[in-house]
This record gives structure tokens, C-alpha cells and sequence, in this order.
């Protein structure tokens, strides 16, 4: 029988060794394994620089692209409901302006399918990799960007990277196309038909939403602040990373719920829908990317593997389905003074359960 007292000791220790990196402004998880009897959450706030930081385990924070496993599992649910199919070029999904932008931009909407954008495999550039839109944000923090100016920024980087379906390569602006995708096939809003398609309510994600386009959940607290080594990036219009790439507010034990409902099928309704979404794209690949699927990407648990996605701020949400261990972490910081850092508490974390 697992001695879950020791347990929770254990793991909020492997929590307190992370706050410890001198860039870490807190760390908060959450840890769900129900054959080993443990369902835990924890928060600790940082040291040194960050010692003022305040920390509990259910702190609402931008999960970043996190986001986008819920936007893919919302396309994939338009695909049970026949209303998409993964082999659909963009040309006829997407709005006449977007159409327009990508034609004039040296793309081919014709040969792009919504399975490449899910995929990373369009071919698209990453207008969030760009210098010069780090240097807007920089200079101009408050600014409102739209969808279009995010696509405008991708084009004006250069000529497409590869034909669609060749090459892996991140890409935000793909995700934001997916966005509009949804939005037009649904009729409704983006936050609107991602809540909507997921059943939030019935997932118990109470805390999660999508900010500045839907109003905060009653009773959630301030944001955990996040950082860029010494920047505080807490107050950056949400607009630079809103529109399918990102834009979701949650806490750790939401983003645990969802991902383990996610890899064990439970937000579809035919089995096949998630060995869709678990399919990987043959194509050339940076040897550092994790492998990533239609759906979301593989991410290590220590000296295992798991299904979730991580985001830019030093937040993952990752599930090991054979086992049925679900973790996620936030460390609140983009760039740690350790750079396995996320990886390294994941790994523990999952260790300690699985012992």
C-alpha cells in the first residue's frame, strides 16, 4: 500500500530542490496516478530574486501552447461530427483574406491540409521565432494584435520552408490558421467552439479559460507572474499569443485533468478518433524536436514517455497512458537557469510515483 503522508513529502520536496534555481519565480503540479492512490498538487514560491513570489497550487497562469492540444482535439471532434476531414486543403476553410495573404505570400492554400497545420508540416514560417515580432512585443507591450497581423509577420519572414507535408517545423501560424479554421466552420467564436466541442463543464476544468476573449471563471485569483530571466512578462497584452497557438489560462490540476481524458480517448466518441490524432507524419525533422503527431507531442517522464504538450512560459501537461500517470508542471519562467529544468522535475515527479 502506498504511504500516500510520504508520498506528498516526496513530491512537494522535488518541487522545493526546483524553486531553488536562481530563475525559477515558483513552481506549482499537480500529480494524478489512481493506481497508486495519488491525486496531489503543490506550489512553491521561488528564492533569491523571487523570494516575494506568491505560489498555491491551484494559481491560474497562461499555459501557452498547451492551448494547442485542446485546439487540435476540438478540429478532430469537427472531423467526427463530418464537418472537417484532416485531408481538407486550407483553401477552402479559411476566409477570403487569409486565402489572399497566403496565395500573394508564396504558399499554396491548395496544398496545404488542416493535417499539415495540426502537424507542423505546412511548410508555414513561425511568426512568433521572428526578431522582428520579439522586437514589437519588446517595444510595444500593450499593442492589440489581431490574427492578421500575426500572419502578415510569417509571410514577410521569407519564402515558404519546404512543400507541404515534407519537413517538420513549429509553427504558431499554423495553429492561428487552425483557429480561424474552427471559427468559420463552426459559426461560433474560437474560445466559444473549443469550450463548446470539449464539454469543459462535463471535464470539470472550472478554472480554464480563454483570456480576454471569455470572462475569468468565479472564483479565480491573480495569475502566477511569468518571467523572461529578469523580465517580467506577466503584463503583456494577451494578443501576442491568443488566437489557437496559445491564449488559455488554467492551473496545473486542470491541465492534468484535460490531458488524461485527452489520451485516453475520453473527449471522443469513436475509438478511431485518437488513433487519428496519434498518427505521425513521416517527414524530415530537426534531430532535437520531439516527435509530434496530429494531435500533440511525445515528452519524456523520466525513463518513460508520454503523450501532452509543454508551453513557452515553462509549462507541460504530459500523461504515460500504460501506466495511467498524469503530470503537470509550471515553473513560470521562459528561459531557467537550467534548461532541462521542466524536463528534470517531470521526470521526478513521475519516478517517485512509479517506484
Amino acid at each position: 500500500m502506498v504511504d500516500t503522508s510520504q508520498m506528498a513529502s516526496d513530491l512537494s520536496r522535488i518541487l522545493e530542490r526546483a524553486a531553488g534555481d536562481e530563475l525559477t519565480p515558483s513552481v506549482m503540479a499537480a500529480v494524478y496516478a489512481p493506481g497508486q492512490n495519488v491525486n496531489w498538487k503543490g506550489a512553491v514560491p521561488g528564492a533569491g530574486r523571487f523570494s516575494q513570489a506568491t505560489a498555491y497550487p491551484d494559481q491560474p497562469f497562461r499555459i501557452a501552447s498547451v492551448t494547442k492540444i485542446y485546439v487540435a482535439a476540438a478540429v478532430l471532434r469537427l472531423i467526427e461530427d463530418g464537418q472537417l476531414d484532416l485531408q481538407d486543403p486550407i483553401a477552402s476553410r479559411v476566409g477570403p483574406e487569409t486565402l489572399l495573404m497566403l496565395s500573394e505570400g508564396g504558399y499554396d492554400p491548395g496544398a496545404i491540409t488542416v493535417r499539415h497545420l495540426l502537424s507542423h508540416t505546412s511548410g508555414l514560417l513561425d511568426h512568433a521565432q521572428t526578431a522582428a515580432y520579439a522586437e514589437d512585443i519588446a517595444a510595444n507591450p500593450g499593442r492589440r494584435w489581431t490574427r492578421r497581423d500575426q500572419i502578415a509577420i510569417a509571410l514577410a519572414d521569407g519564402a515558404p520552408l519546404a512543400p507541404p507535408g515534407t519537413v517538420f517545423r513549429y509553427s504558431d501560424t499554423g495553429y492561428v490558421i487552425i483557429g480561424e479554421i474552427l471559427e468559420r466552420a463552426t459559426g461560433e467564436t474560437l474560445a466559444a467552439s473549443v469550450r463548446r466541442l470539449l464539454a469543459f463543464g462535463s471535464l470539470g476544468l472550472t478554472q480554464t479559460y480563454w483570456e480576454t476573449l471569455e470572462p475569468a471563471p468565479a472564483g479565480s485569483g491573480p495569475r502566477a507572474r511569468q518571467y523572461m530571466m529578469d523580465d517580467d512578462a506577466t503584463d503583456l497584452d494577451p494578443s501576442f499569443d491568443l488566437y489557437g497557438g496559445g491564449g488559455l489560462i488554467s492551473t496545473v490540476s486542470d491541465m492534468a485533468r484535460f490531458v488524461r481524458a485527452l489520451v485516453h480517448g475520453r473527449l471522443f466518441e469513436k475509438p478511431g478518433t485518437l488513433a487519428a490524432g496519434l498518427l505521425t507524419p513521416r517527414v524530415v525533422r530537426q534531430p532535437e524536436s520531439f516527435l509530434h503527431t496530429n494531435l500533440c507531442m511525445s515528452y519524456p517522464m523520466g525513463e518513460r514517455t508520454g503523450w501532452g504538450h509543454s508551453g513557452f512560459w515553462g509549462c507541460v501537461a504530459v500523461c504515460c497512458p500504460d501506466r495511467d500517470v498524469t503530470v503537470a508542471v509550471t515553473i513560470n519562467q521562459a528561459r531557467p537557469a537550467r534548461a532541462d529544468l521542466l524536463q528534470t522535475i517531470v521526470g521526478e515527479l513521475a519516478a517517485r510515483v512509479l517506484a
